[in-house]
């Protein structure tokens, strides 16, 4: 019998630091003895992958660990395929998957935590340069060419300068000049300069 009422041999599911005493009955000699042993219960290290993300098909990504100080020892998996160790690794992302971060702290404390990395086809862009005349104007049209996503940004650039932001993927331009359309879903980016 355990100090904790429990009448098995073995004690389960100690979820808390103490001392424990196990005290057996002779069934023959009604002799009784009896042992105990201390427990020290740590919580699980606090770790965290990051946010889940969206990117372009094929491009590195780097990933960062945030996790409780006495985290001592980092691995990274996608399944049962390590990807790297460490706080922080970087690799290319060629499918959509789910990353498993595997933290250990100096107690020998095992916690984990997945991030979801999603993928789009990289946008291929592609704007003929113009020549406009003075009070001129011209529609760019952005929108690349083998994806179309309605959540995806434009920002239109000028000589260095945000001249616009939107989500139409078109673009009036009334001045001549050195222009980048920068594409931009989730984290997948892609830039096209034009004149």
């Amino acid at each position: 019998l355990w100090n904790t009422g429990v009448s098995n041999a073995e004690l389960t599911d100690v979820n808390t630091s103490g001392i424990f005493v196990l005290s057996a009955t002779d069934r023959i000699t009604g002799c009784v003895g009896s042992d105990s042993i201390g427990v020290m219960v740590h919580q699980l290290p606090e770790v965290n992958a990051g946010e889940d993300r969206l990117l372009c098909l094929g491009d590195e990504t780097t990933l960062m660990a945030s996790a409780s100080d006495q985290v001592i020892d980092y691995n990274w998996f996608e399944a049962t395929n390590q990807l790297g160790s460490g706080p922080e690794i970087t690799f290319a992302v060629n499918s959509d998957q789910i990353v498993t971060l595997v933290a250990v702290d100096s107690f020998g404390c095992e916690n984990t935590d997945n991030i979801t990395l999603s993928t789009v086809p990289p946008p291929e862009l592609s704007i003929d340069d113009a020549i406009l005349c003075v009070g001129d104007s011209l529609l760019v049209d952005g929108v690349p060419t083998n994806v179309n996503f309605p959540n995806a940004q434009y920002i239109w650039d000028l000589d260095g300068q945000v001249v616009e932001q939107n989500s139409s993927g078109s673009y009036w331009a009334t001045e001549g000049g050195n222009y980048m359309l920068t594409y931009r879903v989730g984290e997948c980016e892609r830039t096209e300069p034009f004149i």
